[in-house]
């Protein structure tokens, strides 16, 4: 079956098939999914009236060509292994791939997935401890933000033995330099069979509820095994918890006893994870190749009785394997994977990039990688919150896509789900066990303990919803639009808007009185409005360097403070000032500010990702 792909802002959407043999168009009907979920649960999306969302034209995902499928930026560079991820520091695609003689992990950089690649660097410096010294098998590295901590996987060879063991590593950005973490949780005498092969192939992959797993193959064919490929549980800190499941061991005639570089991708419809990965005799190129097949979850069992075949010999090249998958933001779905020659030398081992979409059955197939694609650069960060005890913070784009760093918990995000409009502002409930996201459109999303208590959704606005501020019990909250408009919810109590009222400058954001349950309102060139709330002062009638675009109360109630998109700090009342970046350089404007509970120091975030602790823990950057 040849099938069509329609997508919407990079969104899968089924519209027709293509039965082979008969040439017959079966036509699937493109439905707008309305989600409701009660009030209280780990999501709540308020009704959206029909009709109120325009889509841009639909955009058909054809099949690539079978024959020669993949974009190869260079075939005459080796890049064994490939894993690429996204840098929101960096504004640019990171490309890791095993060891050659020039580096342990070897990294590159482009601003597009087809390249050019640029040189980066070693990623890994220094090899475990328990590696052997010099070695060239330092393989299939894997790089991840895991809750605010940029995180290596990879595989290294064990002292002299001919096994390989994993090692984790972290640093402080994409790029490293990674130093390998020593806890005895992931070590090779707890989590490493050497003398049977060991483990390769680590891959890290989130769940949408925020749950990060990892998987990799355990290499008996070294040892005239059978090969597995496993997951497992990683914890909020990123290392190993819980038990190992089995995803599939080497059981079918055309695997050849060989399975390998595991690799799971999401079918964004049907919420379908498919595990895609490589089989065959690697000596016997014309039958090593990639698959995929269906699984109940990202801890299995997955269903080989019947695979889909992705990439086999081709005129690029005998023998592709070695994949791996990478969902963008805008929910396009690449996979990286090695032709075997011929190139310049017959050992060369070059990038190739393909496209990944989902037919009207709901299988993966290989999609062109040139059609229609201009790179995708992340939604921007629209906030920073902070955590109830002081300790940690939660970071939120305009697409909904959560992160969680230091003791703040991922309770799940929207990176996935359909959005009528940008998310604005995202809001901690007063225990830090959950919170909410709001769209422009005043559209409410709820996750962890955060309750839904009404939206304005389903209304026309006058402006678009620029803030949101929770009540002091954490049983309501206010939105507010850029014209001063305040729609309370909950045991939010309605204490007077701007709506309706002439203004300097759009009103930007909201803080709420934690002592006397009002609310101030702060417009763009920091003029403050109070509603049952004391006025401090602002910078209304003054000149300013930048606009404002963020606001924050203190804990005491008794003073708020402002951040200018130069990351210029405005303090009134008791809101202490502990630092700006008004006088720095910065790679991108400032989104939003939060206050440290415990300190009284405070957060910037810049829309790039970027953090900027005054007085308060910095525990890393989106």
């Amino acid at each position: 079956m040849r099938s069509l792909v329609w997508r919407r802002n990079g969104r899968v959407v089924r519209a027709l098939s293509l039965q082979g043999g008969s040439r017959r168009w079966l036509a699937v009907p493109v439905m707008a999914v309305a989600l409701s979920v009660a009030a209280g649960s780990a999501l709540a999306v308020a009704p959206r009236p029909a009709g109120a969302v325009t889509y841009p034209p639909l955009t058909a995902l054809l099949p690539a060509d079978p024959a020669a499928p993949a974009v190869i930026p260079d075939p005459t560079i080796t890049r064994p292994d490939p894993y690429v991820t996204w840098a929101p520091g960096l504004h640019e695609y990171v490309l890791a791939t095993s060891s050659t003689i020039y580096a342990h992990v070897p990294t590159w950089t482009s601003r597009s997935m087809t390249g050019p690649w640029t040189w980066a660097g070693d990623a890994l410096p220094k090899l475990p401890s328990w590696a052997s010294p010099g070695s060239t098998r330092t393989w299939k590295p894997s790089i991840v933000d895991i809750n605010g901590t940029w995180t290596l996987w990879g595989a290294s060879a064990l002292g002299t033995s001919n096994g390989l063991c994993l090692y984790r590593a972290t640093g402080p950005t994409a790029l490293g330099p990674f130093t390998v973490d020593t806890s005895p949780a992931i070590s090779p005498a707890a989590f490493c069979p050497a003398a049977a092969g060991g483990d390769i192939d680590p891959e890290p992959v989130r769940a949408r509820d925020g749950t990060w797993w990892l998987t990799w193959k355990y290499n008996g064919n070294v040892s005239g095994q059978p090969t597995a490929l496993l997951s497992m549980q990683l914890g909020s800190n990123g290392e190993p918890v819980g038990p190992v499941h089995t995803l599939l061991t080497s059981d079918q005639p055309w695997e050849a006893g060989m399975l390998e570089a595991p690799s799971f991708v999401e079918d964004q419809v049907t919420g379908t994870w498919w595990l895609t990965f490589s089989a065959g005799d690697f000596g016997t190129p014309d039958t090593y190749q990639i698959a995929a097949v269906p699984c109940a979850s990202l801890g299995g069992p997955c269903d080989d009785a019947d695979p889909v075949h992705l990439v086999s010999t081709n005129s690029q090249g005998p023998g592709p394997g070695e994949q791996s998958t990478f969902t963008e933001f805008n929910g396009d779905m690449w996979m990286v994977y090695n032709p075997n020659g011929p190139f310049v030398d017959p050992s060369d081992r070059p990038l190739a990039v393909v496209r990944l979409g989902f037919d009207a059955a709901g299988n993966p197939y290989v999609g062109s990688p040139t059609q229609d694609y201009v790179p995708s650069i992340p939604e921007p960060v629209e906030s920073v919150t902070a955590s109830a005890g002081g300790t940690g913070y939660w970071l939120a784009d305009a697409q909904g896509f959560v992160t969680a760093h230091g003791t703040a918990v991922n309770y799940g995000d929207m990176a996935f789900g359909a959005l009528n409009a940008p998310i604005v502002k995202m809001v901690a409930t007063p225990d830090g066990g959950g919170y909410w996201l709001v769209g422009a459109d005043g559209g409410i999303y709820t996750f962890g303990d955060a309750g839904y208590y009404g939206s304005t959704g389903n209304r026309v606005l006058a402006a678009p919803i620029v803030g949101m501020a929770t009540t002091p019990d954490g049983k309501g909250y206010w939105l507010v639009g850029a014209d001063g408009g305040v729609f309370a919810f909950g045991d939010a109590r309605f204490a007077g808007s701007m709506g309706g009222k002439p203004l300097n400058a759009p009103i930007v954001g909201m803080a709420t009185d934690q002592a006397t349950g009002g609310y101030w309102l702060v417009g763009s060139d920091g003029g403050v409005f109070a509603f049952g709330a004391p006025f401090y002062g602002s910078t209304g009638g003054e000149r300013l360097n930048a606009p404002v675009n963020g606001m924050a109360g203190t804990p005491s109630g008794h003073g708020y403070l402002f951040v200018a998109s130069d990351g210029g700090i405005f303090t009134y009342g008791d809101a202490a000032f502990h630092g700006s970046a008004g006088s720095m350089v910065l790679n991108a404007p400032i989104a939003g500010v939060a206050v440290d509970v415990t300190t009284g120091g405070y957060w910037l975030a810049g829309i790039d990702g970027g953090i900027f602790a005054y007085d308060a823990p910095f525990d890393g950057a989106g």
